[in-house]
């Protein structure tokens, strides 16, 4: 390939870059389908046929046209990281729910106080102090603010 024909290569893909391709938002039935994947474990085809396609083309053609169809394709990524976002509890609803547990009388006491444990080593509440000397250095790993004061005097 000669320099002349890289130059009009590049050229190509720039200004095919700038082209805006445009795509048909999903149909009423498409849309339907995708909204109905995760109820039926993501089984292309019962979900097809719930959404109103037939079942021979929901067990035929549907599978290949949600490999081919890109619109389609990225509502159905879209649905799962939905999903996903869902199904993980954040810090917050993690800490909510140790002292849900914690604070219920009907609950066994080995289980409310391994609540209050999680929770308390969520808040930092447990620090372990290890001490490492050597040769005129020592670091202190782990303290907790209120030791500091002591830590200190220690050192001063």
């Amino acid at each position: 390939m000669d320099e002349s024909s890289i130059i009009a290569s590049v050229e190509y893909l720039l200004f095919m870059s700038k082209i805006e391709i445009k795509r048909k938002p999903l149909s009423t039935r498409q849309q339907l389908f995708v909204d109905l994947l995760p109820e039926h474990k993501f089984v292309v085809w019962k979900a097809g046929v719930e959404a109103g396609f037939t079942e021979n083309y929901a067990k035929h053609r549907l599978p290949g046209l949600v490999l081919a169809n890109v619109v389609l394709k990225q509502a159905i990524e879209v649905k799962l990281a939905e999903i996903k976002a869902k199904s993980i509890a954040t810090r917050e609803q993690r800490q909510q729910f140790w002292t849900e547990v914690y604070g219920n009388d009907r609950v066994n006491m080995s289980d409310r106080l391994r609540a209050s444990e999680l929770l308390g080593k969520s808040e930092a509440d447990f620090v372990e102090v290890v001490e490492q000397k050597g040769k005129g250095l020592t670091i202190n790993v782990g303290e907790s603010p209120a030791e500091y004061p002591k830590l200190a005097k220690e050192a001063g």
